[in-house]
């Protein structure tokens, strides 16, 4: 069993500190139905069409306002500008480099917890895995 302890998230080329868990959506394709009357079994038949790399999503623990990289996911969900992200899965050794988008920013404020951030980053066009 290997832990996932260390795996680092980068804006640009800094790591994002204070991050306690990122979940990729994964890559799934769009298919078209391609059935037609002619065949000799009645099999549903489908063709992939458009990959789509999802989301990335962060969540900050605790979150610090004071924290530049924090402070800048904050600002690019705020502009909604892109930016270069990279994703380094400490066990299996691959890299993930992307450019994408701070689609949401939102907070967890529990009574008798920290203040977190969750932070999800639209994948826009290819994600490079190294």
């Amino acid at each position: 069993m290997a832990l996932a302890k260390n795996t680092v998230f980068k804006v640009n080329t800094v790591a994002v500190t204070g991050v306690t868990s990122i979940s990729w959506s994964g890559r799934v394709f769009a298919t078209e139905d391609i059935t037609n009357h002619d065949a000799a079994t009645p099999v549903k038949m489908a063709q992939t069409t458009i990959a789509d790399n999802g989301k990335v999503s962060l969540i900050l623990s605790p979150y610090d306002k004071g924290n530049t990289q924090h402070a800048l996911l904050r600002s690019l969900n705020i502009s909604g500008a892109s930016a270069a992200f990279v994703m380094v899965q400490v066990n299996s050794g691959e890299t993930a480099t992307f450019n994408g988008y701070v689609s949401s920013f939102s907070w967890d404020t529990p009574v008798l917890g920290i203040l977190k951030a969750k932070v999800d980053i639209l994948v826009n066009g290819e994600m490079t895995i190294t």
